[in-house]
């Protein structure tokens, strides 16, 4: 099976990870510490996962969707904020519209407060993850 792990482009500078999730003012990205903790724990039990940190690696919309067209996902988890949790929504359907066989997951903050009503929003969306 094969797995992305995607922090999604939006913003030049905005970081999911911080306290309080908006573009940075110093500029620091801070590492999206649970997808990595996530694509080692899943490499470790023998999947192939790639995780892309689209905001640090400057990694534009439509590069993601043709990084994911060329790796072929299974599955793809998508770690989603409030403040982006539009352009999260854009990018997971426009993954689900190329790759139709791949089961498209949104987790993060927003999608465990909110999960029936992002997938109201998120309707071509396979599921949330809570917690």
């Amino acid at each position: 099976m094969k797995i992305l792990c995607l922090n999604p482009p939006f913003l030049p500078g905005f970081s999911r990870s911080q306290r309080s999730p908006a573009v940075t003012k110093s500029g620091t990205l801070y590492y999206p510490l649970w997808l990595a903790y996530l694509t080692g724990t899943l490499e470790k039990s023998g999947y192939e996962v790639k995780l892309l940190d689209a905001p640090a690696q400057e990694i534009s919309h439509e590069k993601v969707l043709n990084i994911a067209q060329d790796f072929l996902p299974d599955l793809i988890v998508i770690d989603t904020s409030t403040p982006s949790i539009y352009n999260d929504i854009e990018v997971a359907q426009d993954l689900k519209k190329c790759l139709k066989n791949s089961f498209v997951v949104l987790v993060g903050t927003h999608v465990s407060a909110l999960p029936e009503e992002t997938l109201k929003i998120a309707k071509d969306i396979d599921a949330v993850v809570r917690g």
